[in-house]
């Protein structure tokens, strides 16, 4: 199956069947009116729309395209099922319309069917069909044998006698010719019933029925109904071209499904009959306001009928006076053609004169050319002498100026050259002095950079310097010049100057340190994890004991208030504060842990770098 798949042959033996099919649709369609089915193969469209011709065109076998001619082969089977189905749709719908189950007004279907339903609906509608024409059949066998069993008499008397209506006539026409709830409808029936029972004999047999088949209803009654609802879906379609309301689209609808042709009992049939009636005498009033409509567009019309005759008498009028009017504008053309002619003769020995005189006036234009020519050759050779001569004199003047300016050139190249002399004399005492200088720059450049160095040594000592003051005053009880007598100069204003000068350094690094262990207290402050155990606290040269104080949020204690009040400028004090900001890391690490055991371990370290440093 899959070499076959795109084959040519294939190919066109589908499109060849998609032909047929469709044939075979038409012929259907033209017999059952329009269907609306949705497509299989595209279920956003309606069956009867698909243009098969196009699609035929689009999916054709194409030499060389493999991959195109085997999706052309699957659309095509696709397109023989999606034809196909519309066929059995289209054969059931003409079943069912000839069942007379099928209404005038086609329903759109919703949504797309699928192949097995479609194939159960149409063996439905065919095993109905054949029900269908079985019954007819065995009917048709059991009315033959009445009538060759019943005499002609005794038909004559139950013809002749509509009041008895006996126990062979089926129960819907007993009950529709003598019910006494309807006595109008059975006056409007009885014609038609009575026309074919005494009109022809031989049409007898429609309203007779042995008792074995009274329960199927008769041909009589199938046929009134079927022409009373015949009648009433023309009534209906009628109301909807007209956009009128319809009592009887109502009660069609409801008995479509529901009660086949002549299974209409009295009370259908009455119900029927009045809502036709009403329908009736609403189209007769209907009829009437469009007779009061139309009769005066009919005078209206009437009236544009003499207008138009009186247009068209005027309009011959016109026309006549127009025909003379032409006939006096003709006579009047030839007249003027004459004219025209005469103009033209003249024009024409204007126009030779008039050549004449502009071949004699070229004649002179050509000799005052000439004479034009000439007198311009002996300007241009006149002028040409002149320039000659303008030439002369211009070259004499120049080579006298020249002379000039040679001589004077020659007077300022003798004083240029003893100036350039002494200029070079000059320049090269310059250049001597230049080469002398370049020497010295040489040197002072050597000793510049020896300087740098020297200079950067000295930056790096001053830092080492600095920073081992930083630790001496940060740092005096460790060192051993501590407990030593200062060295004096002799003069105790100077050594006195002196002191002044290391203890400001002392104070101005001792405050950095405190400006940073309060900045690092604010911190712990604020994580609430600062525990302080006793301190002493100098102010001036008194001590005070057992101070003991918390910082901490809980506590509200501002370390600031405390340093204050206990003289933040004392050495001791500012010792505790430097040690607190060496140790902020290790008491942030560990929590609140014993901040005395951290004071001695950091004194410690800082001893150790003290020493390294001497």
């Amino acid at each position: 199956m899959s070499e076959l798949l795109g084959h040519k042959d294939c190919i066109k033996s589908l499109r060849k069947d998609l032909v047929d099919i469709q044939g075979a649709i038409v012929d259907v369609v033209s017999r059952t009116g329009p269907i609306s089915y949705t497509s299989w193969k595209f279920p956003n469209k309606l069956a009867s729309d698909l243009d098969l011709m196009d699609l035929l065109e689009e999916y054709d076998f194409v030499n060389g395209e493999d991959a195109y001619n085997q999706h052309s082969h699957v659309v095509l089977l696709e397109l023989v099922v999606d034809r196909l189905l519309f066929l059995l749709q289209s054969v059931s719908a003409y079943s069912e319309l000839q069942r007379g189950r099928q209404g005038r007004d086609q329903s759109h279907q919703k949504g797309c069917l699928s192949v097995g339903l479609v194939v159960r609906n149409y063996w439905g509608t065919l095993l109905k069909c054949v029900n269908k024409k079985v019954n007819l059949t065995s009917l048709q066998i059991g009315r033959n044998i009445n009538i060759s069993t019943l005499d002609y008499s005794k038909t004559e008397s139950y013809v002749s006698s509509p009041t008895s209506p006996g126990p062979h006539l089926c129960r819907n026409c007993s009950s529709a010719l003598f019910s006494p709830t309807s006595p109008q409808k059975s006056e409007r029936s009885g014609p038609v019933h009575n026309a074919p029972f005494y009109s022809k004999a031989k049409h007898h047999n429609t309203a007779c029925q042995m008792t074995e088949s009274s329960l199927i209803p008769c041909d009589a009654c199938h046929r009134v109904q079927s022409l009373l609802r015949s009648t009433g879906d023309a009534l209906i379609d009628l109301f909807q071209s007209e956009g009128l309301p319809s009592s009887l689209k109502r009660l069609s609808g409801a008995m479509k499904d529901t009660v086949g042709p002549g299974q209409m009992t009295v009370g259908d049939v009455t119900q029927w009959a009045q809502e036709q009636l009403r329908d009736m005498r609403c189209l007769a009033k209907h009829l009437q306001d469009v007779r009061s409509t139309v009769q005066p567009l009919r005078e209206a019309l009437a009236k544009a009928e003499t207008d138009r005759n009186r247009s068209g008498s005027q309009l011959a009028s016109a026309k006549k006076e127009f025909q003379q009017e032409v006939e006096k504008h003709q006579v009047r053309m030839a007249q003027l053609e004459s004219s025209l002619q005469t103009a033209e003769r003249t024009s024409q020995e204007t126009q030779q004169r008039l050549q004449e005189e502009r071949k004699q006036s070229k004649r002179e234009e050509k000799t005052c050319c000439e004479l034009q020519q000439m007198i311009q050759k002996l300007k241009t050779q006149l002028s040409a002498t002149r320039l000659l001569l303008d030439k002369e004199k211009a070259k004499y003047q120049s080579a006298f100026h020249q002379q000039e300016s040679m001589q004077a050139k020659q007077n300022s190249l003798l004083k240029r050259v003893d100036a350039l002399d002494v200029e070079r004399e000059e320049l090269q005492r310059q250049l001597e002095v230049k080469e002398e200088l370049q020497k010295e720059k040489q040197t002072l450049q050597t000793r510049v950079e020896e300087l740098e160095k020297r200079v950067a040594e000295l930056m790096e000592h001053v830092k080492a310097l600095r920073e081992r003051e930083r630790l001496l005053v940060a740092f005096p009880e460790l060192n051993n010049w501590a407990h030593t007598q200062p060295q004096s100069t002799g003069n105790l204003i100077l050594d006195m100057e002196q002191q002044q000068q290391s203890n400001n350094i002392r104070i101005k690094i001792l405050e950095q340190e405190n400006v940073t262990l309060h900045k690092s207290l604010e911190k712990l402050r604020q994580r609430g994890m600062l525990k302080i155990p006793k301190v002493r606290i100098w102010v001036g040269n008194m001590r005070y004991d057992a101070m003991r104080y918390d910082v901490g949020l809980k506590d509200g204690l501002d370390f600031s208030t405390v340093s204050s009040s206990a003289g933040n400028k004392h050495p001791a004090y500012k010792r505790q504060r430097r040690t607190g900001s060496r140790t902020e890391e290790t008491l942030g690490r560990r929590g609140q842990d014993d901040c005395t055991s951290e004071m001695k371990h950091t004194r410690t370290r800082k001893s150790n770098i003290f020493i390294s440093l001497h």
